[in-house]
């Protein structure tokens, strides 16, 4: 079962990975540089790391295997070109093979130091870094709750420097390969492994580690491409042109074959349907046997070490769901790109919850928009929610992407708002579903220096030119039975001419009970606090707001999910 939802999860990120390529082009438009190359260059040598399944390995026979073995096949086909795979005794080694010119190509990730030296293809999978730990360890958020452990990476990955660079107080232990690694956790030697999900929970299976699991996530990931050698352009095109051919029919093969789990790839209501029926019957079964469990305890008190093991499948069925709602989160890369410093705060209440908030980059690199969302209840319930939402939103921003209307966040909550109650068939007077979600959307257009906010229930706090600005929303949720359908939502515009720096946030953090009364933190206090810091780094001003919800929530208990999402647009300075 833990198996099946790693399984769940990768594939999600495979396709989301691979969404832009969602037609087949057979016809290759090589031009004549690019045939003549091919033609000289009839023979390509390749090398990859030998100990990544399911990505890629060389076997004990030297054959090249995986996910990437497969695509190396389809553009030896489809581009003419003959692939001699040069085997490895370890991954350091590929890499100086790369290094010495002894191979001209190499599957690596985007995020490797070897883009200093190397061209990249463009991406094509796409993967989470998460955290494996023995499994009576509690769900982990971040490598910052564990950073007091002992914690093991794999020398030489990309990802590495990344994690290094956000954690430069902890000392990580470095290990030879993932085998090392999780028998280290597994035998008590490391508290933990940070590795890929699809490397890790593969060999988690493989290796029959029943000890240990994927406990968290860490914000991290990486991507899948080729290094090419520098003076090999034509080939960066080349692969490219048949990278972007692979329909995700065929991709979907390729991942079924080797993570062993069948996925559907088309994000929509269909998908939707699956997953949660899937969730809802191992939710739903383990709760009933966990239940019929307790009423045997009464006559049968040697029973009790199964009703752990039922808790226990409980725990882990809800803590791989976790990760399928993660991996709908949009990653630190994306605002990276657009925004000039962010911070994101995602903490659900429990292992599962009710908010989330995306980020889409539109028809060029000027425009984006940003949602936060939170949904009815938290838990499972609100988790229900989230994927149904995340299901309207994809629509929605495919219809923006084939469209050159202008974006109205408002017109989105009111299509939001007339989906959602037409999913759950809330216009109907024998509906029982009364599900629904707050939501704020801010749409950012860089190029014409504007910024357009509509919230459900959900402001906009933004500070510029020294001054801290709160924009309500309109008293009127998404969906629920007795919601007007044909409500009309509220733009409100901004202009960008000078620095600004937007805050989203659900109640969550806003209605924390706290303080000597016990009363909601309140939107005043999270306004002081956002005024007198905005001026330091993001993600300061995320340590800070945690530490002052901590303190002021003291022993109380957490109250709802808390998401908080903070973003900079700096002032472009005008040329002389």
């Amino acid at each position: 079962m833990r198996f099946i939802f790693i399984s769940i999860v990768f594939m999600i990120f495979a396709s989301l990975s691979a969404d832009q390529n969602n037609t087949l082009n057979t016809s290759f438009d090589f031009t004549a540089k690019e045939k003549a190359w091919i033609k000289k260059n009839r023979t390509i040598r390749f090398t990859g790391d030998p100990n990544w399944l399911p990505f890629e390995a060389f076997d004990n026979n030297g054959k090249y295997i995986g996910i990437v073995a497969d695509l190396l096949d389809l553009i030896e086909e489809r581009a003419g070109l003959q692939m001699h795979r040069i085997p490895t005794k370890n991954w350091n080694d590929s890499v100086k093979y790369l290094r010495s010119e002894k191979v001209d190509m190499l599957s690596e990730t985007t995020d490797s130091p070897l883009r200093n030296k190397f061209d990249f293809t463009d991406s094509f999978l796409t993967n989470p870094i998460v955290i494996v730990m023995q499994k009576n360890h509690r769900h982990v958020n971040s490598i910052s709750a564990i950073s007091d452990q002992k914690i093991a990476l794999i020398k030489g990955y990309g990802y590495i420097s990344k994690i290094e660079k956000q954690y430069p107080s902890i000392s990580f232990y470095k290990v030879e390969n993932i085998q090392d690694g999780l028998s280290g956790v597994s035998d008590g030697k490391y508290d933990a492994m940070v590795c890929t999900m699809a490397l890790g929970g593969y060999t988690i299976t493989q290796m029959e580690l029943n000890n240990i699991s994927i406990v968290g996530e860490t914000g991290f990931s990486t991507k899948l491409a080729f290094a090419v050698r520098r003076d090999y352009p034509e080939l960066i095109s080349i692969l490219n042109k048949v990278l972007k051919s692979i329909d995700l029919e065929t991709m979907q093969n390729i991942l079924f074959k080797w993570v062993t789990f069948k996925y559907v790839e088309k994000v929509n209501y269909t998908l939707l349907y699956q997953i949660a029926f899937f969730a809802f019957l191992v939710i739903s079964g383990t709760l009933f046997w966990n239940r019929r469990l307790k009423q045997e305890i009464s006559r049968r008190t040697e029973l009790q070490q199964e009703v752990d093991t039922a808790n226990r499948l409980l725990t882990d069925s809800l803590e791989f769901a976790s990760l399928i709602q993660q991996a709908i989160i949009p990653e630190d890369q994306e605002f990276d790109d657009f925004f000039d410093d962010h911070m994101t705060i995602w903490e659900p209440r429990d292992i599962v919850g009710g908010d989330i908030y995306f980020l889409n980059p539109l028809r060029n690199d000027d425009e984006i928009v940003l949602m936060v969302i939170d949904c009815t209840g938290h838990g499972v319930p609100g988790a229900f929610v989230t994927m149904s939402v995340k299901a309207i939103e994809r629509q929605m921003i495919s219809y923006i992407l084939n469209n050159d209307q202008d974006v109205s966040p408002a017109d989105l909550l009111g299509v939001f708002n007339r989906s959602i109650k037409h999913l759950l068939k809330q216009q109907d007077k024998s509906s029982i579903s009364n599900a629904g979600f707050d939501a704020g959307i801010l749409y950012i257009n860089k190029r014409v220096k504007r910024a357009l906010f509509a919230g459900a229930h959900i402001g906009l706090f933004y500070i510029q030119d020294g001054s801290t600005n709160y924009i309500k929303g309109n008293r009127h949720s998404i969906g629920y039975k007795t919601s007007n359908p044909d409500y009309r939502f509220e733009d409100h515009e901004i202009s960008l001419d000078s620095t600004i720096t937007f805050y989203l946030t659900s109640d969550g953090y806003i209605e924390q009970n706290g303080g000597n009364k016990g009363f909601p933190m309140g939107k005043n206090r999270f306004k002081k606090i956002i005024t007198e810091h905005h001026n330091e780094p993001m993600h300061q001003q995320k340590e800070i707001l945690i530490k002052e919800l901590k303190t002021y929530q003291g022993a109380l208990s957490r109250n709802d999910d808390i998401t908080v999402v903070g973003v900079v647009i700096n002032a472009e300075e005008e040329k002389s």
